[in-house]
């Protein structure tokens, strides 16, 4: 018993060590890796990438915090555990590092929701925008009035009821993909809904 508790006691420092040794590896994906902090309770490790940045964070009472935040400051990923077998803590790293780099590859679709003045649009990707971030989906969504249209960057386009007529119109103006959006589920604000229809027409895409 006495040895069990003091191997694992050299656990925060193992696991340490054996992210630091593998520094070729994130310097061939392209991840920047130092400790930015050591102390003799704590070390914390960077890896920094152009649209993501992860840090792990290890306490001499062997809890490990992990995090990936975008540039934004949005955190896309957060996970503690304590130190029980090194060989787990390994691969739990080795998960947060994957994600790490998925995140910094993962293209953010600009989801444009569009209606005459912008106003009533405004409140749908509000609420969506707060419905993405707490799922982490890769989508960003913005309100648009028909003279915004012109000016401002999107992937795919949504049409308000009230604007569904020019769906055509714009098509050929603009040669991207627009879907008009359900009259029913816009006017009794079924955001979770839209959202669905969103992510659906986002696979399709992708298949």
């Amino acid at each position: 018993m006495i040895f069990q508790e003091f191997y694992r006691s050299l656990y925060p420092i193992l696991f340490y060590q054996w992210i630091s040794l593998n520094h070729s590896t994130y310097k061939s994906h392209q991840v920047s890796f130092e400790t930015t902090f050591s102390d003799s309770s704590t070390r914390i490790l960077t890896f920094q990438m152009k649209e993501v940045i992860g840090k792990v964070m290890i306490w001499e009472n062997g809890i490990v915090e992990e995090e990936i935040q975008r540039n934004s400051g949005e955190q896309v990923f957060y996970l503690h555990y304590s130190i029980v077998e090194l060989s787990y803590a390994c691969e739990l790293f080795q998960e947060f590092y994957n994600i790490l780099i998925h995140h910094n590859y993962q293209k953010i679709k600009q989801i444009a929701i569009c209606c005459t003045g912008g106003l009533s649009s405004a409140v749908f990707a509000e609420e969506i925008q707060e419905a993405c971030k707490m799922g982490n989906l890769p989508i960003s969504i913005l309100s648009l009035s028909l003279e915004e249209l012109k000016k401002c960057e999107f992937d795919v386009l949504y049409l308000a009821p009230q604007v569904a007529h020019l769906h055509a119109k714009l098509l050929n103006q603009f040669h991207k993909p627009i879907y008009c959006i359900d009259p029913t589920d816009y006017a009794t604000k079924n955001f979770h809904a839209i959202l669905q229809t969103i992510k659906n027409n986002l696979d399709k895409k992708q298949v």
